[in-house]
């Protein structure tokens, strides 16, 4: 009885996302964004201060609306470092994600600086909580496609037969319209935050993510916005480790 007592405990406090110790996990905590359209070209965007705890994962979307773009690099202050994917530069613009692993603890902004001044960009930053040195980068894919109203992603695995988080972050030439959860392999994803204030209010830019505890075999990500545009986006996985028993 009291066995059984214990599984139903375990079960409730995984339903309702209390941390279960001993089990590999990312806490998403929050996200911050900037879109700037000044009117002029733009050298740097920088974001709202967010608080970030000790060893969080950092990702962060940064986008231009050149396509000609060869470089977004991400910085931060306090500075933490940051390592860039592939840049994805079409039809909509430049869209580029780097993230950073064991950030310091505090209150934190975050820039993006395109290679040369650009007359519009946004940024995303996802902040997720994971145990100190438990996450480590494992695989990326990116494209850019003609309009429609779904990005897919070009088809990817994962390494570890283990905890994985993935996310995807994709950027429109729209700002008039929302962005929907789509789909990783057959996991359900949760939308993580757009270049707006608003998760569900018109925007350019969106991220959603997924926790995958097995490994993936040629899967693609989808991303959903309101009416058909052109795409440029990206998509990264991150191995999670359990923490010390």
């Amino acid at each position: 009885m009291l066995k059984r007592l214990s599984l139903l405990l375990f079960l409730a406090l995984a339903v309702v996302g209390i941390p279960l110790a001993g089990l590999a996990q990312a806490t998403f905590r929050q996200y911050t964004y900037v879109a700037d359209s000044g009117g002029g070209n733009v050298a740097t965007i920088t974001s709202p201060a967010i608080i970030v705890g000790a060893g969080d994962l950092v990702y962060v979307s940064c986008r231009t609306g050149f396509g000609s773009t060869k470089s977004i690099v991400v910085t931060s202050s306090p500075p933490n470092t940051f390592t860039q994917l592939a840049i994805q530069a079409g039809g909509p613009g430049s869209q580029q994600s780097s993230y950073a692993l064991n950030v310091r603890q505090g209150s934190t902004t975050f820039a993006c600086a395109p290679n040369a001044p650009a007359p519009y960009q946004s940024m995303i930053v996802l902040d997720y909580g994971v145990f100190p040195n438990s996450a480590a980068f494992d695989k990326q894919v990116g494209s850019t496609t003609p309009a429609g109203t779904i990005y897919t992603s070009p088809p990817f695995s994962t390494s570890a037969s283990g905890t994985e988080l993935i996310i995807l972050c994709g950027t429109v030439a729209s700002t008039d319209y929302a962005f929907a959860e789509g789909s990783i392999g057959s996991l359900k994803t949760t939308l993580r935050g757009v270049s707006a204030r608003l998760l569900k209010g018109p925007a350019d830019a969106g991220c959603e993510d997924a926790l995958s505890t097995v490994s993936q075999r040629s899967i693609t990500a989808r991303i959903t916005y309101a009416t058909r545009q052109p795409w440029a986006a990206t998509v990264g996985t991150f191995v999670l480790k359990a923490p010390p028993k």
